[in-house]
């Protein structure tokens, strides 16, 4: 009934599983709970600069959506325990662009708010791959235009026009209608 994504260079405390499942397991509105993180460089020592994006989401879908893509920043939340049954529905066979797992953790709030354990019980690599924008948009923008002008489009384009998104309360926002 649960799942969670693991990153090679990440490390999870011994109460990670149990505190994040017993919080999905307490709040059924919950779809995915993550604790705050704390990261780390390459010899454990503590990176203050990095945001992880683990605050809770516990607003309405719109609400939720908007907070979220204020500041999405590491999105660990996407490292977080997940009810299977959403991500099963938000995952799709072509999720290869730039913030692919921003678009995932974006559908998940058609189907429920993200809790967060107050406290830090998963430590992240800085310098995991996803840390290299300038080169994954090289590598995954095969065009010019994509690669220098509009390379979070995908991204863009699947938050903005996908009907699980909750797009209504971005769109009153750019409008000033918020």
């Amino acid at each position: 009934p649960y799942f969670m994504w693991a990153a090679c260079d990440d490390v999870w405390l011994p109460e990670y599983v149990e505190k994040n499942l017993s919080a999905l397991e307490s709040t059924p509105e919950a779809i995915c709970s993550v604790s705050q993180v704390e990261f780390v460089g390459p010899d454990t020592e503590k990176v203050q600069k990095l945001k992880g994006g683990t605050f809770p989401l516990e607003g309405s879908p719109g609400e939720n959506l908007l907070t979220y893509l204020d500041a999405p920043q590491a999105n660990t939340r996407f490292y977080g325990i997940h009810r299977t049954s959403v991500i099963r529905r938000c995952v799709t066979s072509d999720e290869s662009y730039i913030a692919s797992d921003w678009v995932i953790m974006a559908r998940t709030l058609a189907f429920g708010t993200h809790h967060e354990v107050p406290e830090v019980l998963i430590r992240r690599g800085a310098r995991g791959s996803s840390m290299d924008i300038t080169k994954l948009i090289f590598e995954m923008n095969p065009s010019w235009i994509s690669r220098h002008i509009f390379p979070m489009w995908p991204m863009t384009r699947r938050i903005l026009g996908e009907p699980g998104i909750p797009v209504e309360q971005v769109f009153k926002r750019v409008r000033g209608d918020v």
